[in-house]
This record gives structure tokens, C-alpha cells and sequence, in this order.
């Protein structure tokens, strides 16, 4: 019963979705030990971090609960390096909505099992996001000035994608992907700085462009998630109709 259960779980998953995933965690684990790092909660956020964007990826209700644990060690490993922008932004931001994200999304399953159900935000819901995100990132601006910290338009950066990012995985939009993508690529270069002086941050590039990998395959499966989603609700309302009328 359990074996069965076990390749249930595994069947889920798309060729595709598994090799992103196994390729993700080869690469994050040789180069942290080819590199000789010892810190092994870089290991451990980034293999905790692509394990929860592939289920992300899905709409599977295991994504936001994978993406708090790696928000809390991320949180802390950029406490200790002196990264107060990834501080702030992933422990007093992306982690408590991402809680909230979890709650709302197991209220919104679609008829999938373990899936949830995509929505559409309006173009003014859009606009007051930007608007309210690019507040955020010029407030932010004179904390982090004030903490000293390196790379200052680099973590304003990353709040603004970041922000927007979990705001719209909480409302369960598809483009979510798209500004994750954005704070993937700033998080490289944040790493690719600090690899300059230090190898063993290296890993943590590494990490990064396999988020980014992630988070774009996220964004094409979302689009077609919604497409399917719209289908079935189509065919539902169609046979409601069909059944009223008969």
C-alpha cells in the first residue's frame, strides 16, 4: 500500500518537471562539496528551495509550505553574511505570506486533486501593486542605508520583484513566475558579487539560476493550467445549462 502510494505521488510528475528537479539538486549538491562549503544551510535552503518551486510550479499545495521553510533559512543565512536586504525581505515578507498563501490557496482547489485553482487580478489591482511595491522599495531604501548594507539597489531591487511575487502567488496569478524570475536574477548577481571575494558563495549562484530555470518553466505551466482550468469551468456551466433546460 505504501509502494503504491509512493509511485502515485512520484506518477504526478511530468518527465520534464523531474529531470529540472534532479538536474537542480546534482548541480547545487557537487558544487557545494567541489567548492568545499561548509556552511551547510546554504545546502539545505537550496535544496529545500527547488524541491518547493518545482511543487509551486504545479499549483501543488506543498509549494507554499516548502517556500516558508526555505524563507526561514534563508532568512538566516542572510542574517549571518550580512545580506539585510534577503533578511527583511524573505523573513519579515515572503515568509508570513506565504503562510497566508497556503491558507488561501487550500481554499481554492481546482478540480484536480492537490491543485489550485488560477486566477485572474484586474489591471487596476495590478497597478496599485506596482504602485504600492515601488513605495515599499524607496522606504526600504533608507533602512537599508541605515543597516550599512552592500549592494544597496540590489536588495531595494529585490524587495519591489519580491514583494510584487508573493502578493501575486497569494492571489494565485500566474505571473507571479515572471517576477520571481526578475528577483532570481538579482539574487545572482547579489552571489555573484559576493563570489568574487569568497568561492564557497558560488553554490548560492548556482542556486539561483536553477530557481530561475524553475520559476520559468513555472510561469508556461501556470498559463496552461489556466487554459485547462477555463475549459472545465466552461464545460461545467455548459452542462448546468443543458441539465436545467432538459
Amino acid at each position: 500500500m505504501a509502494m503504491r502510494k509512493i509511485a502515485s505521488f512520484f506518477r504526478q510528475f511530468k518527465p520534464l518537471e523531474i529531470i529540472i528537479w534532479v538536474t537542480g539538486v546534482l548541480a547545487i549538491t557537487i558544487s557545494f562539496f567541489a567548492f568545499q562549503n561548509d556552511q551547510y544551510l546554504y545546502l539545505a535552503a537550496s535544496l529545500v528551495g527547488i524541491t518547493g518551486l518545482i511543487f509551486v510550479s504545479k499549483g501543488h499545495f506543498l509549494g507554499p509550505t516548502l517556500s516558508i521553510a526555505f524563507s526561514i533559512i534563508y532568512g538566516f543565512i542572510s542574517y549571518f553574511d550580512g545580506f539585510y536586504g534577503g533578511l527583511i525581505t524573505y523573513l519579515g515578507m515572503s515568509m508570513p505570506i506565504n503562510a497566508y498563501a497556503l491558507i488561501v490557496w487550500l481554499r481554492h482547489p481546482s478540480k484536480k486533486k492537490n491543485q489550485v485553482q488560477v486566477n485572474t487580478i484586474s489591471k487596476y489591482e495590478f497597478s496599485y501593486l506596482l504602485l504600492t511595491a515601488t513605495l515599499l522599495m524607496f522606504a526600504f531604501y533608507y533602512i537599508f542605508n541605515a543597516l550599512n548594507t552592500e549592494n544597496i539597489l540590489l536588495s531595494c531591487l529585490s524587495v519591489f520583484a519580491s514583494f510584487v511575487a508573493v502578493y501575486l502567488t497569494a492571489r494565485r496569478s500566474q505571473y507571479y513566475a515572471l517576477f520571481y524570475m526578475i528577483n532570481d536574477i538579482i539574487s545572482i548577481a547579489n552571489w555573484a558579487l559576493a563570489s568574487k571575494d569568497d568561492l564557497r558563495f558560488l553554490p548560492m549562484v548556482i542556486c539561483f539560476v536553477f530557481f530561475f530555470i524553475n520559476d520559468s518553466y513555472a510561469l508556461y505551466n501556470w498559463s496552461r493550467m489556466k487554459k485547462r482550468q477555463t475549459l472545465e469551468l466552461s464545460d461545467a456551466q455548459k452542462n448546468k445549462t443543458s441539465n436545467l433546460k432538459s
